[in-house]
């Protein structure tokens, strides 16, 4: 018997030691230490959400929501989860004014005329170089001759700027410097234009110069092109010029064959700048009119008006002038706000923008 209590008291002490040291520590260290942990883990909680707000809100807000110490850790997720919701419905609000600025401000600009700058048109001075686009022209209506001093080679160039570039094409006469002018000279008046030296009136409108018009149109298109102009449209409505000249043509005939030019170009994805004349049709893109001094708006009035109506491009180039903001001033009290204008300023010899 006294064997076995020995036996007993030998097993049973140390597990009960065991016992009293793990409940010391745990009295000692582990419970006390306890609130601490957590205050730690409200601290980071704490952090977190205040972090949060710091990047979301504005300073007015922050002290009425930031967590305060005394304050208990459900209602400040509660407060994180709501301000979550305020920025989300805020940040809408944000966008909403933002594309009504954006519409604003895009109906603002459709208002403003287009900027012009011309290469192609030479009257009484020399025309825009393509160093001065290169260099000012930004979002603007560049017309130029591609063929001119190389001009094709600079056209990806211009656009860098959101120019729109327009290569310019005359469809109504033949120009003897131009390369394929051996094509469509068997087509053209046999008498030199009084007023252009070297260009002679379209006679004849044949298959064959079809042909050759669409093989420059092609041209513009592998140079990057936007539109094409096309100049001396109002040839074939001209009777004094069918009579001093002996051409074979008619009004009707002549538009047939420029509509046929403009559908092909639109077929290569570029937009048709008539000039002087729409015939009144609504395939053209833009109308482009030469003013003078002496011989002012003298044009079809309904034509412009119509163009620019539908948020197309109409454009005044005006020559010699002494007051060019005047003379816009006058086209703008007749045509509205959106007509674009560059004008030949005779006190600077060139082109004012």
């Amino acid at each position: 018997m006294q064997k076995i209590v020995i036996i007993l008291f030998l097993t049973i002490t140390p597990v009960l030691f065991s016992l009293y040291v793990i409940n010391f520590y745990y009295q000692n260290n582990i419970k006390k230490n306890i609130p601490l942990v957590k205050e730690f883990e409200k601290t980071l909680i704490k952090k977190d959400i205040n972090n949060f707000l710091k990047e979301k809100i504005d300073d007015q807000k922050k002290d009425d929501i930031f967590v305060k110490n005394d304050e208990n850790i459900d209602n400040a997720v509660i407060k994180n989860k709501q301000v979550k919701v305020n920025i989300l419905e805020t940040n809408k609000e944000d966008k909403k004014k933002k594309v009504i600025l954006q519409e604003e401000e895009k109906k603002e600009k459709e208002q403003e005329p287009k900027c012009v700058y011309n290469q192609a048109y030479q009257e009484n001075y020399e025309p825009d170089s393509i160093s001065d686009i290169l260099k000012n022209a930004k979002n603007c209506y560049v017309l130029i001759d591609p063929f001119l001093d190389k001009a094709f080679s600079k056209i990806l160039d211009i656009k860098e700027k959101g120019n729109e570039v327009g290569c310019y094409m005359s469809v109504g006469t033949g120009e003897d410097w131009r390369d394929d002018f051996g094509k469509v000279k068997p087509y053209l008046a046999k008498k030199v234009w009084d007023d252009w030296e070297g260009e002679y009136f379209v006679s004849i409108i044949s298959t064959e110069l079809k042909k050759v018009m669409k093989d420059r149109i092609s041209k513009f298109s592998s140079f990057g092109c936007g539109w094409v102009e096309f100049d001396n449209m109002d040839w074939g409505s001209d009777d004094e010029y069918k009579k001093k000249y002996g051409l074979e043509i008619s009004q009707q005939k002549t538009e047939e064959y420029v509509i046929e030019l403009c559908k092909y170009t639109k077929s290569l994805g570029m937009k048709c700048m008539a000039k002087s004349t729409t015939y009144g049709n609504n395939i053209f893109d833009g109308l482009t009119v030469e003013s003078y001094i002496d011989d002012l708006n003298w044009w079809n009035n309904q034509e412009m008006k119509n163009i620019l109506a539908k948020d197309k491009i109409g454009i005044v180039v005006h020559y010699n002038e002494k007051d060019c903001e005047k003379r816009f001033n006058y086209y703008k009290n007749i045509y509205g706000n959106k007509v674009s204008f560059i004008c030949e300023n005779k006190k600077l010899k060139k082109y004012q923008h």
